[in-house]
Parts: structure tokens; C-alpha cells; sequence
């Protein structure tokens, strides 16, 4: 059967050839098994390919070796773990600590913020590292593999101190949070750098980032669920479950156990592909001044430069906002537990809509302008909310109707978020290939290091910002708050304008700093033809010399 290719633009990536044909006459060709086919459809309605697209994506043959559909799932499901941090960073952590357990908010955000200047050294750290590493495994699974058991550990006993006074949880949090930190980003670094690695094929390539999203959502409702429906349901004693203390050590059991067991799949499920992977060049070796000097080499690039401090800039606003969601749905919003585990679900709704829609969303426009519209279509809907309760425009609190109007709110920017992430997805991936003409050498690790030392900013200094902002309103902690009515209305209303407009202002520089990236869809097509040249020519002239 002869097949008809067009060319289509996958967002986030370079022109995906995809049959004109029904996609049953795709499967009908021999490219794809019953399992890929099921799997194809799966993530093009979970995550937001069009299903003609993830069909071509996981069928379409490539000039490469093809990459196995194991390690395809293996490499997205790395994502539970990153996930999991994720979710609990933003909404739990803080709340835990502060509202539940009486630490200052000040100690907390200070604790946390602490916690990013060890990551400051390690991230770039453990990007070099791991270029230069030369072993079996290759150069990332090794460093894989040391973080899994570590990072279980960490994360259950960040959860369950052994220590009762302000001070000791104050350290406690601080030295469990630098582990745990310390842990993932011996996991994160190699693991962001290994996709960029696995296939330079834009197909391929879109589906390992469709299989990070997928996996990604799936922790988002793992943890939400698990949380709302078995340890933080409501009870005589704790109308609003998630200010039960006993409830967090099972809670973060179960979780340590699926962030441990992820990151070992993940690791042995891509291991049988190290052959196929890029190894160090010639000369290239680790050391402090490596480091140093290869970061700083990375800011040179003013595209990197730009997707960076914007990066930085938007998501420590949108941790800022993220830490104080739970204090909003709990009081502000005055929502019972199934309300906010409806509310929480609703997010992946808007995201996946968001991923469905880029395709269209995204031809003919570059990534940094489909991404500043993203990230415009977060500020307008994340602003509105509370002006709009304090002009007495909507419903009563608690209400089933407050419910569906936030929540539609959150959906949309769900969506903006999500088209921000498309454009996002492969920047990274972007610059290094930029970086790797100029400099002749691939440094996968430099640029995902730096982009998980700015991810995790959102964490960090996002509670940073929270915690001092609860301190500075006089937020009350402790057993006696239960409930909305135990808060005065003028705090609550300090929450809610330091919650919404004042990150909405913290988020504005951002757009000015994302609007700096050079790096177009064109430029980097070229880039791309220059190395592929470059290394034909190499790769004759060693296998003449063999």
C-alpha cells in the first residue's frame, strides 16, 4: 500500500512526516503492533497528540534504529517520580509543616530556600558529571540507579520526624528536604539528559516527551487521590482531613515506595538501549573547573539565557501561588474534601484539552510566541478569581457554584499552562544542539542540569515567598484551626490578594525575558542538517581509519 506523507507540525518538535491515510490503513502497513496501536490512541487522547499523530509517531519508521516501545514506557514512567516530588512540593510540604505541625511560616520558607542553594551546586554538578562519566552503563543510568533507594528513604522521613520543637522540625525539614533534593537530582539531570539522547528523530522524539506527560498526569491524580479519598477524608475529629497529623506518615509510605520503584523501572527499562547512546568525546573528563566554566559557557547562549531566567522568573510566581493553594481551597475558599479533590482533578482535564489542542494551537507559530500566550492565558484567569469575590460577584463560599466557577477558571489555566509546556518541551534539546555545532561537543547535562536547577526553584522559592507572606499577614496555626470561620475575614482576604494579584505582578518580568529567545524553527532546522553532515563525514572517516 502506498503511502501518501504531508507534513505536520508537531508542537514542540520539527515537521513529523504522518500518512494522509485513516489510521487504520497505517496499522494495516506492518509499522504497528496491536500494543502500540492501543498505546498510540492512548496517549493521543490522554496527553493531547492527535491520534493520527501518535500513530505516525509510534509507527512511522525512522532513518536511525528504531527505539524499543519498552524503553519508550520505561522512560515516561521515570516521570512518577518527578511527579510525585512535584505535587507534594507545591501543595504539601509547606502546609504540613506550617499549618499542621506550628512551624513558622518564615522557618519554612526559609528551610526551603536553603535547600536550593545545595542545589545550586549540585544540579550543574551532576549535569558534568555525568557528560564526562565513562562506564558499562553508560553515562547516566549509573547515577540513575544510586539515587533510587535514597530517595525513598528521604521523602518518608521528611514526612515522619522524629523531633517535636520548632527548632528541630526547622532542621529537620532543611537536612530531609537537601537529601531528598540532593537524591532526585542525581536522578533528574541524567534522566532529562537521557531523552534528549534516545533518538534525535522528531517523532520519536515527541513521543517520549507525550510519555513524560502522560506519566506526569498520572502522578498528579495518584497523589491527589490517594491523598483526599483514603488519608485525608473527612472525620469527626478533622472536618478538613488534611490537617490530621496521623494522616501524613502512611500518606508518604506509600509514596516513597512508587518514587523508588519508578526510578529502578525506569533505570533497567532503558538499560538494554546504553549501546545506542552518545558516549563522552576524547578529552572529555570531569572536574570542578568543567564545571564552572561549561555553566558559564551555557549563559553565553543568549536563547538559553532568555529561556532560563523567564523559566525561573514565571514558575517561582506559579510555587508562590502553588504553595498557598491549600490554604485557598481549605479557608479562603472554604471547600470540603470532596470539593477540593474535584477542584485538584480538574487541572489534567484543562492540560490535557491544552496538549489536545497545541497541534492546531502551534502551526505557523514559533515556540516562544505560542509559550508567551500560554503563560498570558495563566496570569489573566489565576488574577480574576479573587477580585471578583471581593466586588461580590461570585457565588457563596463552599458552594457547589464557587466550585464550578474556580474550577472552570483552573481548567483554562490548565490550558495556558500546558501550551506553555509544549513550547517548553524541547528547548532544552534545542540549545544543546545549537550548543554542540559551535562547541563540537554534546553537553546534554549542562543544559538539563540548569533547567532542573530553575524547576526547582518554583519549589523553593516559591515557599520562600509564601512562607514569609503567612508570617507577614499573621496567619493562625495550629489544633485549633479547623475550619474558615476560625481565621479573621481581613487575613483571609490578605491571603487571597497575596495568593493571586501580588504573583501575577512577580510573574511580569517573565514575558519580557521568554520574548528574548532566538532560536527559531528554521535556525534550528539548519542546525540539525550541519550535524548530521558533520557527523557523516566523522563517522567515514573512522570507519576508513578502522
Amino acid at each position: 500500500m502506498s503511502r501518501s506523507p504531508c507534513a505536520v507540525t508537531i508542537p514542540g518538535e520539527h515537521p513529523c512526516p504522518v500518512s494522509l491515510l485513516h489510521p487504520l490503513s497505517v496499522a494495516t502497513s506492518g509499522f504497528l503492533s496491536l500494543r502500540d496501536k492501543f498505546f498510540a490512541n492512548l496517549v493521543g487522547f490522554l496527553v493531547g497528540i492527535p491520534t493520527r499523530v501518535a500513530l505516525a509517531c509510534f509507527g512511522e519508521p525512522v532513518k536511525a534504529r528504531p527505539l524499543r516501545f519498552q524503553s519508550k514506557v520505561a522512560f515516561g514512567a521515570g516521570q512518577l517520580a518527578e511527579g510525585i516530588q512535584s505535587v507534594v512540593f507545591i501543595f504539601f510540604l509547606l502546609f504540613y509543616y506550617n499549618q499542621v505541625l506550628g512551624v513558622s511560616g518564615s522557618l519554612c520558607g526559609l528551610a526551603l530556600a536553603l535547600s536550593l542553594v545545595f542545589d545550586a551546586i549540585t544540579d550543574p554538578l551532576v549535569g558534568h558529571w555525568s557528560d564526562s562519566w565513562r562506564s558499562k552503563l553508560g553515562r547516566r543510568h549509573p547515577f540513575m540507579f544510586a539515587s533510587a533507594v535514597p530517595l525513598g528513604v528521604a521523602f518518608y522521613l521528611l514526612f515522619n520526624p522524629f523531633v517535636s520543637s520548632e527548632m528541630g522540625l526547622f532542621f529537620w525539614l532543611l537536612g530531609f528536604t537537601v537529601l531528598f533534593r540532593g537524591a532526585m537530582t542525581f536522578y533528574h539531570v541524567p534522566h532529562s539528559a537521557l531523552g534528549a539522547e534516545l533518538s534525535e528523530d522528531a517523532s520519536e522524539r515527541t513521543v517520549l516527551v507525550a510519555m513524560r506527560h502522560f506519566f506526569g498526569a498520572i502522578a498528579y491524580i495518584f497523589v491527589i487521590v490517594l491523598g483526599f479519598i483514603v488519608y485525608f477524608a473527612p472525620t469527626e475529629g478533622y472536618p478538613n482531613g488534611q490537617l490530621n497529623p496521623a494522616a501524613y506518615g502512611p500518606f508518604s509510605s506509600w509514596l516513597a515506595v512508587v518514587v523508588t520503584l519508578s526510578v529502578l523501572y525506569s533505570a533497567f527499562g532503558t538499560l538494554s538501549d546504553v549501546h545506542r547512546l552518545p558516549q563522552p568525546q576524547e578529552g572529555q573528563h570531569f572536574s570542578l573547573k568543567t564545571v564552572v566554566t561549561g555553566s558559564l559557557e551555557a549563559f553565553k547562549n543568549p536563547s538559553f539565557r532568555a529561556l532560563i531566567l523567564g523559566f525561573v522568573v514565571i514558575i517561582v510566581a506559579f510555587g508562590a501561588a502553588g504553595a498557598l493553594n491549600m490554604y485557598m481551597l481549605t479557608f479562603f475558599w472554604a471547600l470540603s474534601g470532596p470539593q477540593i479533590l474535584l477542584f485538584m482533578v480538574i487541572g489534567p482535564i484543562g492540560s490535557i484539552f491544552g496538549y489536545v489542542i497545541a497541534d492546531r494551537f502551534y502551526r505557523g507559530r514559533e515556540k516562544r510566541n505560542g509559550m508567551l500566550i500560554g503563560v498570558s492565558v495563566w496570569l489573566l484567569c489565576h488574577f480574576v478569581s479573587v477580585p471578583l469575590y471581593l466586588a461580590g460577584l461570585l457565588p457563596e463560599l463552599g458552594s457547589n457554584a464557587l466550585l464550578i466557577v474556580i474550577g472552570g477558571l483552573s481548567t483554562a489555566s490548565a490550558v495556558g499552562i500546558a501550551l506553555m509546556l509544549v513550547g517548553l518541551g524541547t528547548m532544552a534539546a534545542d540549545i544543546a544542539d545549537e550548543h554542540e555545532l559551535a562547541s563540537g561537543q554534546r553537553k546534554e547535562g549542562v543544559f538539563f542540569g540548569a533547567a532542573s536547577f530553575s524547576n526547582k526553584c518554583s519549589a523553593a522559592l516559591g515557599s520562600l515567598i509564601g512562607g514569609f507572606a503567612l508570617d507577614i499577614i499573621d496567619w493562625p496555626t495550629g489544633a485549633a484551626i479547623r475550619v474558615a470561620s476560625d481565621i479573621p475575614e481581613s487575613t483571609l482576604h490578605m491571603l487571597g490578594l497575596v495568593w493571586g494579584p501580588m504573583t501575577i505582578v512577580l510573574a511580569l518580568p517573565g514575558l519580557w525575558f521568554l520574548s528574548q529567545y532566538q532560536l527559531t524553527r528554521a535556525r534550528h532546522g539548519d542546525i540539525l542538517q550541519q550535524l548530521h553532515e558533520r557527523r557523516g563525514v566523522r563517522d567515514g572517516v573512522a570507519a576508513g581509519e578502522g
